[in-house]
């Protein structure tokens, strides 16, 4: 009489683990992003938004300020040196700051966002300097300390080779 051939295990079974390995899968990655999803924080938008009731929509007063102002700058950027030069123009007689706020705001990492404080040096020059070379797209928020009105304008790299024309668009 034969005996027959004795049964493996069940953790030796090829059929349970082709059942279990997506199902553990699954359960590993949607580990990964609900821990990812709960501690980090959302660091992308900056900008000016207004809620009202459940309507979430841009705040674009300090623009058109800008450009009701007539407004406009001229930016330059030294990247080997951190020079950072804005002349400040305008249509109109507006009162120039004696300082101004450049933020350099990375397109997709908020740890490369660079704060810069112009000074006014004479009618309408203001000077300041970085530490690190901006890297890749960069939106420019150009504003007076008093937040009267802003420029805002994307740039794109090279930075030493032209000068910026910030110009404010005017919004509806």
């Amino acid at each position: 009489m034969s005996q027959p051939n004795p049964v493996a295990p069940w953790y030796k079974q090829p059929w349970l683990w082709f059942i279990l390995a997506p199902l553990i899968a699954t359960f590993m990655y949607s580990t990964v992003y609900i821990s990812a999803a709960v501690f980090t924080r959302d660091t992308l938008v900056r900008d000016d938004y207004v809620k009202h009731a459940k309507e979430v929509k841009q705040d674009n007063s300090k623009i058109q300020a800008a450009a009701d102002l007539g407004v406009k700058a001229i930016l330059n950027i030294d990247s080997l040196t951190g020079d950072i030069s804005v002349e400040l123009n305008s249509d109109g007689a507006i009162q120039k700051p004696e300082s101004m706020t450049l933020d350099l705001v990375h397109a997709t990492l908020a740890d490369r966002d660079i704060e810069i404080s112009l000074r006014r040096v004479r009618d309408g020059l203001y000077l300041g300097s970085i530490d690190s070379k901006p890297l890749g797209k960069q939106y420019v928020i150009l504003q007076p300390e008093d937040g009267s009105w802003q420029i805002r304008q994307t740039i794109f790299p090279p930075y030493d080779d032209t000068p910026f024309d910030l110009i404010p668009l005017k919004t509806d």
